[in-house]
């Protein structure tokens, strides 16, 4: 389903025609976008998290328990995703500006498909045997881990990721995974329908046109 929603949010930016539809639907019927935003149209509000401040938070991180040093990469879904591109900008920037002694090999695209992301990371440990943290903005999780264990590496690679889903909370349980970054997905949905039904009902709008949620950090010992 995650990576249905992902491609139709792609195909929607792709295509001014399908925007003109949706600024069209508004007009007439009151939309909020949660989790992902959909940009220049006139939705009520967008309700998710602050993805630039989800980045900078996951540099952060990588940047304390690699000691500012040392090889790191961004591996993410899709480069038509908003959300997981301003996660990197923002973790780009941090790194940059706070951790200049870390190399910052870039980005790498999985496409949101775990097969996809292991092959991508069994290149990367092969063009750098000394790389100390990956920063995974989306999906391809398992894909990633599945290849740090072939490479005997989970002890040496740090390795940051989103949402706590099933399987990533059972890789940061055992150690794979250094940390989790939540985006908190109930109050999303929750806080969704009661804006729209404050709409239906009171003719309210909401407050903000963007409403964002915590940044909820875990790792083994508080998940």
């Amino acid at each position: 389903m995650e990576k249905f929603y992902q491609t139709m949010l792609s195909n929607i930016r792709k295509h001014p025609l399908l925007q003109k539809i949706i600024m069209g639907f508004t007009r007439y019927i009151p939309i909020i976008t949660f989790n992902s935003d959909l940009e220049n149209t006139a939705r009520l509000c967008f309700i998710g998290q602050n993805a630039v401040k989800s980045g900078q938070t996951a540099a952060g991180l990588m940047g304390e328990i690699t000691n500012g040093q040392g090889q790191i990469i961004i591996i993410s879904g899709h480069e038509e995703n908003p959300s997981l591109q301003q996660r990197a900008d923002g973790f780009n920037r941090e790194i940059s500006i706070s951790y200049p002694q870390i190399n910052n090999l870039g980005i790498r695209y999985a496409y949101d498909d775990d097969w996809v992301a292991e092959k991508i990371t069994d290149e990367i440990l092969d063009k750098y045997p000394n790389l100390k943290g990956i920063y995974i903005t989306g999906s391809g999780v398992l894909g990633v881990c599945k290849s740090l264990q072939k490479a005997n590496k989970i002890k040496d690679i740090k390795i940051i990721a989103n949402d706590f889903i099933n399987d990533n909370i059972q890789l940061l349980s055992n150690g794979t995974i250094n940390f989790l970054i939540g985006q908190d997905a109930y109050t999303q949905g929750y806080q969704s329908i009661m804006l729209l039904f404050h709409k239906l009902f009171d003719n309210k709008n909401p407050d903000s046109k963007f409403a964002y949620t915590d940044i909820v950090i875990k790792n083994r010992f508080n998940i």
